[in-house]
């Protein structure tokens, strides 16, 4: 792996990385879904298949256990322990697998199925033996057996649905984009190797023509040249842009690829068929069909990231259940105030510039979006954003909401379903994104859009428009977990102290 040096763009620094990596998806992001699994199958196979038998047997789960006798106890604590090992007997932990679109519900619900009655039955037979009883006299095991083998197997169906959806990173609507750099049937077959059987869930968004290609290589779903690479970028939400070009004659355009992806804060990945040997293995190269692969990462991809989900969907689930008392005064009090909704709805740009609806309570006149216009001479901010700090069109109440950052509070719910963060930079409207001009602005998107950040912290609104975007890429540059907390500790007070709010 190694450092793309800084680039003089005004990108403050951009870290992006040149990391030899597994094809769709990586196979060490691959695995790590699959180890998540690991960890929670037995213990969602014993709470199920423990709550069911005691039903089966007693009527509720409470009493059942109570009266659970030792051999059922001994069948019940080893079956998650049988369960795991017939589930990797199977190939349901086999990242390779996984990564050939087995991972699809109609291929592991068979292979879910065979694997927990396999463990059922071990299960069912150690508390035979342990009850001493003969083999031809166990049917009176045949219910409970059916009903655990059940439970075992939704069990493990939830584990799998859960983790895929929570760490897929093509949850989102519309599926992966990605931005083919290259043409003709070499590009489409490096294509389809990159993302093997999972092309129901990718979009191809087109093809951009390199500068080197002949006039024969030219596409019907080719979107430009190399030439309109960045401006494509600035203006259309790409996931990735894969590079399928020969390193021998295209090292230019490829050089440019990376650079402009950099500079826009887009994941690039090269993909080659160049090698006619298997490259060593020291050098952290894998190959995919043949063919090496290289990724541009512009932000972190490990399983911090998995913690961070964790953290938002505790703690905005959380927020939600401790907060409801002051959410439905807060909508009593702009409903009895005014007419209109409760709730004011407005599409944004999210990660990699996906639009998104934000939710936040209506601090403002119904029609405010209409008066915006009329409105423009009067801005205050500098830069492409648009702030009035006395806002003729604010509410009584939505003065007070603005004030505390009260309006914000909705977003939790942003949150939970996926689009955004507790921490992160703060989502724009399209009419503020539409007036960027600057390819390195673009790099706001690199991540999630938060409900905090380093901007809730460090003045809000009286910061100008360039201070804003440094903190936003300081905090995507040197991103980590610990800062994430401690800007969530600092926005209290910085709420309570309301500095720059407007």
């Amino acid at each position: 792996m190694r450092e793309l040096a800084p680039r003089p763009d005004g990108s403050h620094g951009v870290r992006a990385q040149l990391a030899v990596r597994q094809a769709f998806p990586p196979l060490d992001a691959a695995q790590r879904r699959l180890n998540l699994c690991r960890y929670f199958d037995p213990v969602a196979i014993l709470a199920a298949a423990a709550g069911a038998y005691a039903i089966a047997h007693h009527g509720s789960a409470a009493g059942g256990l109570e009266a659970l006798a030792p051999a059922d106890a001994l069948a019940l604590g080893v079956l998650p322990w049988i369960a795991l090992v017939a589930l990797r007997v199977a190939g349901l932990y086999d990242a390779e697998r996984y990564l050939r679109g087995e991972h699809r519900l109609e291929s592991l619900t068979g292979r879910l199925a065979i694997a927990t009655l396999v463990a059922t039955l071990v299960a069912i037979g150690l508390d035979v033996v342990a009850r001493g009883m003969a083999i031809t006299s166990g049917g009176g095991m045949v219910l409970p057996g059916l009903v655990v083998w059940g439970v075992a197997l939704a069990s493990t169906l939830a584990v799998r649905a859960i983790v895929f959806s929570l760490t897929s990173p093509w949850s989102q609507p519309g599926g992966h984009q990605v931005l083919l750099v290259g043409t003709g049937p070499r590009a489409m077959r490096l294509f389809r190797e990159r993302y093997g059987g999972a092309t129901d869930r990718v979009r191809l968004l087109g093809l951009l023509i390199p500068r080197t290609a002949s006039g024969d290589e030219s596409s019907a779903a080719a979107l430009g040249t190399l030439t309109d690479l960045e401006k494509i970028l600035l203006r259309q939400g790409v996931d990735e842009v894969l590079v399928a070009l020969p390193l021998r004659f295209c090292y230019a355009d490829i050089q440019e690829t990376f650079d402009v992806c950099a500079r826009v804060g887009v994941p690039a990945t090269y993909i080659d068929d160049v090698f006619a040997t298997p490259v060593d293995g020291s050098s952290g190269c894998e190959i995919v069909a043949g063919s090496p692969l290289l990724r541009l990462r512009v932000t972190p991809e490990d399983r911090r990231l998995l913690i961070k989900r964790a953290i938002d969907l505790t703690g905005a689930a959380l927020g939600v259940i401790l907060l409801s008392p002051l959410l439905l005064l807060t909508a009593l009090a702009i409903k009895l105030t005014g007419r209109g909704p409760v709730i004011f709805r407005q599409q944004r740009y999210g990660l990699n510039r996906r639009l998104f609806t934000i939710y936040k309570f209506r601090t403002m006149v119904c029609d405010a979006e209409q008066q915006q216009d009329a409105l423009e001479a009067h801005n205050e901010a500098d830069g492409p954003v648009f702030k009035i700090r006395e806002d003729p069109r604010m509410t009584a109440v939505g003065r007070v909401l603005r004030r505390t950052s009260i309006d914000e509070l909705p977003q939790l719910f942003n949150v939970i379903v996926g689009n955004m963060s507790l921490c992160g930079p703060r989502p724009l409207p399209m009419r503020d994104v539409e007036r960027f001009s600057e390819s390195w602005l673009m790099r706001r998107f690199s991540v999630l859009p938060g409900i905090t950040g380093p901007w809730q912290v460090s003045g809000r609104s009286d910061l100008s428009f360039n201070d804003w975007v440094r903190l936003d890429l300081d905090y995507i540059d040197r991103w980590s977990l610990g800062r994430d907390l401690r800007l969530i500790c600092l926005t209290i007070p910085a709420v309570l102290r309301g500095h720059g709010a407007a």
